[in-house]
């Protein structure tokens, strides 16, 4: 059996002939099959990345023809306490359909000094457009109108199969649910949830159905932008629906208007699994489509539906582990800057040489029109170091009790509070707005309050674009809510005290390219802000030369550009 020394950090043990691991301890991991016109692309990954640079070659071939094998730098570190542990080997390959034949393979293995030696493959655990499952035996995917794609421990097949060999198929992938699955509930929940699909099929048949989606417990994002554009066409047969969960307070506002989608029921299941694409503002689009908890890996073979990134902010930062485009399987990127296209198009996000990186505009950008009510906004980010570590996909994290023993929250309640500031906000006739950040919502009632100033989170009945437009000046740290702010060409101050480093990188150069003077401590700040309200909150030119230069457009019409690059693609993909 092949087996490989790794000399790299251990010289002195190979030298002294210990074995430290085998190549066939990792498998072949598929990410990622798609399905184009003429071929079908793989996006896979290998552990043992040291093993490839030993100069082990990986072999992959259909049938007996091998195939091009084109390696890729995606983002692929495994990373403890801030520590890269290990990286894998990453990689992509096409198979052409004219090459395709009933009972063809896909097999692969590696070379070295003349032995050979087969190697397993998987399929990603956690990416539902891995397509299949290791779960279960008979797990397939019918990617053509009688095509379809099986699975052993070592091969990928391919068999040509009618009607009635799909649904013989389609049983012995029900019995799987029942005899192989883990959670026995889960098993028998989705084996009805695939017979309700089958029965009302029908109804999905030939409709383009659209899906965005923002916060689970927050509308007013680029979702319901776009959400709410694609309502006002009435072109292409498009049905946009927008989900959100029932216990939201924009649920109430949304609630009565068309195709809204209630988190976690059985119609936006439905819904998703006859959706031709999702507008995703978030990294993981399938847990906000509910599918959740292993729920995808009984679907995965339903799921093909494309991916669509709306963005939250804008991608300046370095996030290569949630935007690459392997990791939601991204076919179009929306951008409102160079900046961003620029920071994208890195080797590590894998979007280079894919027509994927479009610009657009932010859907959100077309409500924000100045419309100034002398107010102040007060809006850091957070620190995972203070905020309570559980998560809620539907919901926020739950209270704090330590909170209000950081040092975080001792800096905001003292400037919110502060007597200075207030005074001048009351001689010049402003009000202050502090809104809290979604992770720390419910450590709200930790602020002390007065008069002048208005404490606001994101779960309650007030929208961005209200408190945007009307707002005067922002104060923040490094959120990503200060590109809106400088899309109207409104004055900013970044506040970037010593004692609260970012806990991720900025990806901009506040000194260089910022929309805003920054202020290093508290009096510093308070002084600021009270010669800006007694000036009239006016920004400074070059700040508005910065964010002319920034973005790409200032008219109003991202949803119209977004809308037509989406249509432009599921038309000729």
């Amino acid at each position: 059996m092949l087996s490989i020394k790794n000399d790299k950090y251990f010289k002195e043990l190979k030298n002294r002939g210990i074995l430290l691991n085998r190549a066939s301890n990792h498998n072949i991991v598929i990410n990622a099959i798609n399905n184009f016109n003429d071929y079908l692309q793989f996006d896979c990954s290998y552990n043992g990345f040291d093993f490839i640079k030993e100069n082990v070659k990986l072999v992959v071939q259909i049938d007996d023809k091998r195939v091009d094998i084109h390696q890729n730098f995606v983002y692929s570190d495994t990373i403890f306490f801030d520590i890269t542990l290990y990286k894998k080997y990453t990689f992509d390959f096409k198979i052409y359909k004219s090459d395709i034949k009933d009972d063809s393979s896909i097999s692969f293995w590696f070379e070295y000094d003349g032995h050979q030696m087969d190697a397993q493959i998987s399929f990603n655990q956690v990416k539902p457009h891995a397509r299949l499952t290791n779960l279960f035996t008979h797990s397939y995917w019918k990617y053509d109108k009688n095509d379809v794609m099986l699975k052993t421990s070592k091969k990928i097949i391919f068999k040509k199969m009618g009607l009635l060999g799909r649904i013989k198929q389609e049983l012995l992938l029900y019995r799987d649910f029942i005899t192989e699955s883990t959670k026995k509930k889960l098993g028998y929940q989705a084996l009805l949830l695939r017979l309700l699909y089958r029965m009302t099929r029908p109804l999905y048949f030939n409709k383009r159905i659209w899906i965005a989606f923002d916060k689970l417990y927050k509308g007013g994002d680029n979702g319901e932008y776009f959400y709410e554009y694609c309502l006002n066409r009435k072109e292409d047969n498009v049905r946009c629906y927008y989900v959100i969960n029932k216990t939201a307070h924009d649920y109430q506002r949304l609630r009565k208007q068309k195709y809204i989608l209630k988190y976690k029921t059985i119609h936006e299941y439905l819904v998703v699994l006859n959706s031709e694409c999702v507008f995703a503002t978030h990294a993981n689009p399938f847990n906000f489509l509910a599918f959740t908890r292993g729920k995808e890996k009984y679907f995965r073979d339903l799921m093909n539906f494309d991916v669509f990134c709306l963005q939250h902010g804008l991608t300046i930062q370095d996030i290569p582990h949630l935007q690459n485009r392997v990791n939601d399987n991204t076919k179009l990127y929306f951008c409102a800057s160079d900046l961003e296209i620029k920071n994208i198009m890195q080797p590590k996000y894998d979007y280079e040489g894919y027509d994927y990186i479009k610009k657009t505009g932010i859907a959100r950008f077309d409500g924000l029109k100045n419309n100034d009510k002398k107010e102040i906004l007060i809006t850091p980010t957070w620190r995972n170091n203070m905020a309570n570590s559980v998560t809620n996909l539907g919901g926020t994290r739950p209270y704090y009790k330590e909170f209000k023993n950081t040092v975080y929250f001792k800096i905001y309640n003292y400037i919110i509070n502060n007597e200075k500031l207030i005074n001048h906000a009351k001689k010049y006739g402003y009000m202050i707005t502090y809104l809290i950040h979604p992770t720390l919502t419910a450590q709200i009632n930790d602020f002390d309050t007065n008069n002048y100033v208005k404490i606001y989170t994101v779960t309650e009945d007030q929208s961005y674009e209200k408190l945007l437009t009307e707002s005067s000046l922002m104060v923040t740290d490094y959120s990503g809510i200060q590109y809106d702010f400088a899309y109207m060409r409104k004055p900013i101050i970044y506040f970037h005290p010593d004692e609260l480093p970012p806990h991720y990188g900025s990806g901009i150069d506040f000194e260089k390219d910022g929309f805003g003077p920054i202020i290093k401590t508290v009096d510093q700040l308070i002084d600021t802000l009270c010669e800006k309200m007694k000036t009239g909150c006016k920004n400074d030119d070059k700040y508005i030369k910065r964010a002319d230069d920034f973005f790409l457009f200032n008219d109003y019409n991202s949803c119209q550009r977004i809308y037509d690059e989406s249509i432009k693609y599921l038309n000729n993909k």
